[in-house]
């Protein structure tokens, strides 16, 4: 199977421009040579920002792997700084590395990470994509929840920019497929209290496809993955 994690940064949100500054942010979350690297950068906050996007991507692609680390961010370290201008990130966690594309603009930083558990998946598809947040449109999904999502993703929503960034994969997950919306479901499970990754089911039952959700500021984005073997028939 192909696990994803993702991550967004709005590079406009409050506190993020100039936080290669700070320090105490940058020695906590970064090692020595990442520190090096974001200060001899010509363009330190998307360079910060792309590797902290690739860390949290992985982490979620960790996640699924190994099951939910505690997350410290410096262990998961960046081994391929140069490849920031190739769009490319590799990030080592205890010697499982996954691979992390960066896509950078003036307006945000967005990563997606992937790791195949066997070879068969390296030819699976990946699809993904980014919107804007939409206040009213989110709080009307919010609102209307009952038609729009079951009672187990209800569960897992807990603002607006949740509804919008879930409804916009699950609308695409149908679209590529060719099914019909409410066959899907995106569920996140709670296990001891502590949210577990987001898993896709389509009616009612666990599918081979992988997602990842994300949002920050006024970005969405989402990934999943698509089998070869598409989508289980209605039964």
């Amino acid at each position: 199977m192909l696990l994803l994690g993702n991550d967004i940064v709005d590079l406009n949100e409050t506190g993020v421009r100039g936080k290669f500054n700070d320090t105490r942010f940058t020695s906590r979350v970064f090692t020595e040579s990442e520190q090096a690297f974001v200060k001899k950068s010509d363009t330190p906050d998307i360079t910060l920002w792309s590797m902290w996007a690739a860390k949290e991507s992985a982490y979620k692609v960790i996640s699924k792997l190994r099951g939910t680390p505690v997350f410290s961010h410096r262990k998961f370290a960046t081994i391929t700084q140069e490849s920031i201008v190739e769009r490319l990130l590799v990030i080592d966690y205890q010697g499982d590395r996954i691979e992390v594309e960066v896509l950078a603009c003036a307006d945000y930083v967005v990563a997606r990470g992937a790791f195949s558990t066997t070879s068969k998946d390296a030819e699976t598809g990946v699809r993904s994509g980014i919107a804007r947040l939409t206040p009213d449109a989110g709080s009307e999904q919010a609102q209307d929840s009952e038609v729009i999502f079951t009672a187990a993703e209800r569960d897992s929503i807990k603002r607006p920019e949740s509804a919008q960034v879930r409804f916009l994969c699950k609308r695409d997950i149908a679209e590529f497929f060719g099914i019909a919306i409410d066959r899907l479901q995106i569920i996140r499970p709670r296990v001891d209290g502590k949210s577990q990754p987001p898993f896709v089911l389509i009616d009612e039952k666990q599918c081979g496809v992988d997602v990842s959700l994300a949002h920050h500021g006024d970005w969405l984005a989402w990934c999943f993955s698509c089998p070869e073997s598409g989508l289980p028939a209605a039964g």
